[in-house]
């Protein structure tokens, strides 16, 4: 994931604040797929910008998608990994 510069992100935190904090209540799949959606599409959804603009939108949700497993998902697995042990793995080779 490309890291933003401290002073863009201190720029932009006031606000992702106040989304998240509407946002944390509802507790929706839904709407958070929505804003999500909505973001992406504000920015790459234009077909003026031609498809290789446009598929940047997928490649975004896509690489946001991949780092939340890798902070979020990965360590929380690899907790439980250590708590019950590993699964067997399948193998007909």
């Amino acid at each position: 994931m490309p890291y933003v510069k401290e002073e863009i992100k201190q720029s932009l935190e006031p606000e992702l604040k106040n989304l998240i904090d509407k946002l944390t209540p509802l507790l929706s799949s839904g709407i958070i797929v929505y804003v999500l959606y909505k973001i992406v599409k504000e920015v790459y959804g234009h077909s003026e910008l031609g498809f290789d603009l446009m598929s940047e939108g997928n490649k975004v949700l896509d690489d946001a998608s991949r780092e939340y497993y890798r902070k979020v998902m990965a360590p929380y697995e690899d907790g439980k990994i250590e708590q019950n042990g590993n699964v067997e793995f399948y193998s007909p080779y």
